[in-house]
């Protein structure tokens, strides 16, 4: 009986899959439940979830972090962001370290490394309206508007995400703690860790 769910689960999975990748795949789809009308009604319900425009992620969430280590200031600079539709299914994910160096290296400048990492792969998935979340308060409250920008080492940054932001039909950001964030710190940790192995 498990083996049986676990088999009704995956090719519902796979159902929802094919129907996010464009109309190729809706089209696929389609005729694969002419063949196996069992599935029909999964079908049917994976493709009414789906845009009928081309663009496959209208709606977004992106986690950023970033990390200065060992010692902030001056540390490695590593980011990470991870990218999600909303219904929850992953777009995708990067980590990097910066090859820049010195003391201006801080975990706010990695924030924003991270971030307008994250900005820039949602506008290339054609993103319209993103949900952005991340633990630096100073970031998020810069992006809203809140706090102005002082810092003379974050003014590029703080400049480039605000041009990026101007390119979403709608953004907005939230912040929230490290637990809720944890996939990207976990990606910026690892970015730190393949550095240090180099």
């Amino acid at each position: 009986m498990k083996k049986q769910a676990e088999i009704i689960e995956q090719q519902r999975a796979f159902i929802r899959a094919l129907a996010g990748q464009g109309e190729s795949g809706r089209a696929a789809l389609r005729r694969y439940a002419k063949r196996n009308p069992q599935i029909a009604e999964d079908v049917t319900r994976a493709l009414a979830k789906v845009p009928t425009e081309v663009r496959e992620y209208e709606q977004a969430i992106l986690y950023f972090d970033g990390a200065c280590e060992p010692k902030n200031p001056g540390g490695l600079l590593s980011w990470g962001w991870f990218l999600e539709a909303k219904s929850g299914e992953m777009i995708g994910s990067e980590c990097g370290v910066d090859d820049r160096v010195g003391p201006d290296n801080t975990n706010n400048v990695a924030e924003y490394l991270g971030l307008i990492a994250g900005l820039e792969a949602a506008l290339e998935g054609q993103v319209l309206r993103l949900h952005v979340r991340g633990d630096s308060r100073l970031v998020i409250k810069q992006m809203r508007g809140a706090w102005g920008c002082h810092s003379e080492r974050l003014r590029a940054l703080y400049e480039r995400a605000w041009d990026l932001r101007d390119g979403f039909e709608q953004i907005g950001f939230e912040w929230v703690p490290r637990e809720r964030n944890a996939q990207a710190d976990e990606l910026a940790r690892l970015a730190l860790e393949d550095a240090a192995a180099i």
